[in-house]
């Protein structure tokens, strides 16, 4: 059984078809890249499985239980997380107390907040901003708060990591830290669904490629296969793309 299953979803917004007849199956243990053109319907998929948008038709199951029409803090109780793609960390409290923010979420038995505290040294660690936590978190630069914003999805502890265009605005830097980053988390056994423009990182970071088109399944298939696809190329990637981001 797959972890996250979307069968014939559709999102209309009045007399416009974000998202049409889409089906897709995600496995446990998957680290799932997710391209296409603006406009294609990407966040609004995420936006669709994390509750923030109801669907117009079709079905979204976690874990095998229908999850579309649930609210936000529903799903993520559930063991589901997502980043966005303009952070808002809270400017005035620490990078601490904004990764316990996400702790907020954590199902099963209620904890105090030194507890929360506790377990939001883990992500911090795991982003590599455990030296800034007491400072507020307006002071990061914007690579850090891109590095904060993952921590605080991180400190739910997901089943499920959603990533929208989380490395977007990075230098090469930058970039190459967050894929060690994310090479970890999914390591550690969190799926993975990452959307990115930055499509040499996709290839070089996920085993399968779903290729969005006007809210409609254009191909999915193994990196390799996305990158040699005639239709792909044709919609999307312009021309066949080198790696230019080496595995970890």
């Amino acid at each position: 059984m797959s972890l996250l299953q979307l069968d014939h979803l559709y999102k209309r917004f009045g007399g416009l078809e974000a998202i049409g007849d889409l089906s897709l199956a995600v496995p446990e243990g998957q680290l799932l890249g997710i391209i296409g053109p603006n406009g294609a319907g990407k966040t609004t998929m995420l936006n669709l499985v994390t509750g923030y948008l109801r669907p117009s038709k079709g079905q979204i199951l976690f874990d095998g239980r229908r999850v579309a029409g649930l609210p936000p803090y529903r799903i993520a109780a559930l063991g589901v997380s997502r980043t966005f793609q303009i952070v808002q960390p809270f400017h005035e409290m620490t990078v601490a107390e904004n990764v316990l923010v996400g702790s907020l979420f954590l199902s099963g038995r209620r904890r105090s907040i030194a507890e929360m505290r506790r377990l939001a040294e883990g992500p911090l660690e795991t982003v590599g901003l455990q030296h800034r936590a007491a400072d507020p978190a307006g002071a990061l630069t914007f690579g850090d708060k891109k590095k904060l914003e993952l921590a605080r999805a991180l400190a739910s502890r997901p089943r499920l990591l959603l990533l929208d265009e989380v490395m977007s605005g990075l230098n090469r830097a930058e970039i190459g830290s967050m894929c060690d980053i994310v090479r970890q988390v999914h390591r550690a056994g969190t799926t993975v669904i990452m959307i990115e423009h930055l499509v040499q990182v996709i290839l070089t970071l996920c085993e399968r490629v779903f290729v969005l088109d006007f809210g409609h399944e254009l191909f999915q298939g193994a990196p390799g296969e996305v990158m040699q696809h005639p239709e792909v190329i044709a919609s999307y990637l312009g021309k066949q793309l080198e790696r230019e981001v080496q595995p970890g």
